[in-house]
């Protein structure tokens, strides 16, 4: 069984509380469509290949806050290293 993009990020939407939610591509269009006036929700796009990095340093810099991160697989390829 699957789950398509907006009905995962319905799912998570609704239980990342106060936590920071980076996304790019299409969970990025499926959020927006979800709740586009959402706290603490950031668009990573034009930023193909950066959302880990970007990610990463929200973390490190606020380590008491949650960082989710929904990110596509191709931009997730372009930016392994920063894995």
């Amino acid at each position: 069984m699957s789950i398509d993009t907006l009905a995962a990020c319905r799912l998570i939407h609704a239980q990342r509380g106060d936590a920071v939610l980076i996304s790019t591509m299409s969970a990025m269009r499926a959020l927006d469509s979800i709740a586009s006036e959402a706290r603490l929700a950031l668009s990573s796009v034009p930023l193909m290949g950066g959302c880990a990095g970007l990610g990463a340093g929200l973390a490190m810099a606020r380590p008491e806050r949650k960082v989710l991160l929904l990110d596509g697989d191709a931009s997730l390829l372009m930016e392994l290293g920063a894995l």
